[in-house]
């Protein structure tokens, strides 16, 4: 009885009181933040323009990719300053259920306590998951920073605020459209040459080394040839097959020196024939 008098008096407890006045300190801070994003944007997208003027697309596709991530912040702000306003409206509903977030609030509540991590510009954000951590638990905002199943906080915000690098087709979709505002040609194929030249190899065989070039008859095989050689048998003229050309030799040289000494002996023996027979 004694909160729904205070509700009907337009008074609230110390929880939802904070919860509001951090919400509306929030509201005051986020035009200017969104303002400096909006300066820094226009001045990174500008750049990017000058690269792709100079013929810079690698560095232009670098660029992009601060563009990109200002956009993200400022689509977040937008976000942030929407939940806030919901706060700030219904805050009464916080005293209703001061143990458990109300499903109106989950969504919102959840939001700014994941985006109060990685938003440090907003330090209210931080103070609004403290309340939280009070009223309603450490495993509620545990939930909402680890992003588990059924934590409540948006997907979109999820995406803007996440600190992946943005994939080379975002990047040069966002390339061309800084390129078609500012009425410049972009050159993909350039692009994709800078930025990736085992790419440019692929695409350009001219580029290759002569080997490559080489039909299968005229690849040199050195070492297919050595195991020609060892596989193939080498055959001498006695008709004995060897493995090996240097161990051919070898025997040829070991039966030319027998022969030779079987020569020198048949010699002697001759010569003693004829002593004896005289």
């Amino acid at each position: 009885m004694g909160k729904k008098l205070d509700m009907l008096l337009g008074k609230t407890n110390k929880y939802s009181s904070k919860v509001r006045a951090l919400a509306k300190l929030a509201l005051s801070r986020i035009p200017v933040l969104k303002k400096q994003h909006q300066s820094r944007l226009s001045q990174e997208r500008s750049d990017v323009a000058e690269l792709l003027r100079l013929g810079y697309h690698d560095r232009a596709l670098l660029r992009v990719e601060l563009v990109m991530r200002d956009q993200s912040i400022l689509d977040a702000l937008a976000m942030i300053e929407g939940y806030c306003k919901v706060l700030v409206e219904r805050a009464m509903l916080i005293e209703k259920h001061e143990k458990e977030c109300p499903q109106e609030l989950k969504e919102v509540v959840s939001s700014l306590i994941f985006a109060a991590s990685r938003c440090g510009e907003l330090p209210e954000l931080h103070e609004i998951r403290g309340v939280a951590t009070k009223l309603y638990g450490k495993e509620f905002t545990a939930q909402a920073v680890k992003l588990c199943s059924g934590c409540g906080v948006n997907p979109m915000i999820m995406r803007r605020l996440s600190m992946r690098a943005r994939s080379l087709e975002s990047r040069m979709e966002v390339l061309g459209e800084i390129a078609s505002q500012n009425g410049i040609t972009l050159q993909s194929a350039n692009t994709n040459k800078e930025t990736h030249p085992v790419a440019e190899h692929e695409e350009q065989p001219e580029l290759k080394s002569d080997i490559n070039h080489l039909g299968d008859d005229d690849m040199p095989l050195p070492a297919q040839s050595s195991r020609d050689t060892e596989s193939s048998p080498e055959v001498t003229d006695s008709g004995m097959a060897y493995q090996d050309a240097v161990v051919a030799a070898q025997d040829a040289f070991l039966s030319a020196a027998v022969a030779a000494a079987a020569a020198r002996a048949a010699l002697e023996l001759s010569r003693m024939d004829i002593a004896l027979t005289l």
